[in-house]
């Protein structure tokens, strides 16, 4: 698989990564989302819904507003502009993700928090394409620990991704694998 080029963000996330390794636990596969994430199917509908409320409320204004609802052009406006930041932040986030197969479990780490994915206890892997050779995993769990900051959390019925991967199939394929030599729990 190939690799592209880290940047300092990816190296502290890789750092992470590496911090939270066990003894004699070793990384099978370790990437990043992949670039051009920006207009797949989900983000073109969030960036047209934003410009057409933009463009509704900018209309309204300029072809002059009843008093009775002069807010309501504004408020088009303001939704367009937070619908057109929520698709923005998006991107933010995955430019600050970094993922990890290693023998034992499937490590995410986002924002500063980190999932450890142990094999056991991830039934399935969904597989959703983005493009050519890029997808989206989906591994359905039943309960989840993980750590933000300071602290340890357990959620239930999580639905962790790893978003946007290159050879993503590929993936897959060494994840569920690696699920057929885990051992139950």
């Amino acid at each position: 698989m190939e690799m592209h080029k880290i940047g300092p963000t990816q190296l502290s996330l890789r750092k992470q990564i590496h911090l939270c390794l066990r003894p004699e636990e070793t990384v099978l596969w370790e990437d990043s989302p992949a670039k051009g994430y920006f207009f797949r199917k989900a983000n073109i509908k969030l960036l047209l819904l934003a410009l057409g409320f933009l463009i509704v409320g900018i209309l309204w204004l300029c072809t002059g507003v009843h008093p009775q609802y002069e807010t309501f052009p504004y408020a088009m406006i303001v939704l367009g502009v937070i619908f057109f930041i929520r698709s923005l932040r998006e991107i933010w986030v995955l430019n600050r993700s970094r993922y990890a197969v290693t023998d034992r479990r499937v490590i995410l780490v986002t924002l500063g928090r980190i999932v450890f994915l142990p094999y056991h206890q991830i039934p399935c892997v969904e597989v959703e394409f983005d493009g050519e050779d890029t997808c989206t995993l989906y591994l359905q769990l039943l309960n989840v620990q993980g750590r933000a900051r300071n602290h340890w959390s357990s959620r239930g019925n999580y639905r962790a991704a790893l978003v946007h991967i290159a050879n993503g199939t590929d993936v897959a394929s060494l994840i569920r694998q690696q699920m057929r030599k885990a051992p139950p729990a």
